[in-house]
């Protein structure tokens, strides 16, 4: 069994509700939350540009255009679900129809000898 389970998470900088940009403290809070909960987490990116189609919108209103920080977590196995719930939470707290959550490996902690 893996010692953790990484998954990439990809958190827009603007409210899907209302367009506003979020305030930097607001990911910032969200960062903190997640390392206290969860031991850990690296931020890969910022204010990556990401384009997607929304089904819901006419053609003319596609692609859909994002800016979004990615982060990398690594969890316990058995967190992930604490993990998908932590998500679900970031959706709402950063008026989101859904985040995206990749989970993208395992790993192993290799200590030096």
């Amino acid at each position: 069994m893996p010692d953790r389970i990484v998954f990439n998470i990809c958190i827009p900088l603007t409210d899907g509700e209302t367009g506003l940009a979020h305030p930097p403290e607001t990911l910032q809070d969200w960062l903190e939350s997640t390392v206290l909960s969860f031991g850990g987490a690296t931020v890969i990116g910022i204010a990556l540009l990401g384009l997607w189609y929304d089904e819901d919108r006419s053609a003319a209103e596609n692609p859909v255009e994002d800016h979004s920080n990615w982060y990398k977590v690594a969890v316990k196995p058995e967190d992930e679900p604490r993990l998908r719930k932590h998500v679900r939470d970031a959706a709402s707290r950063f008026g989101q129809r859904c985040i995206y959550l990749e989970r993208a490996g395992e790993a192993e902690f290799v200590w030096r000898g």
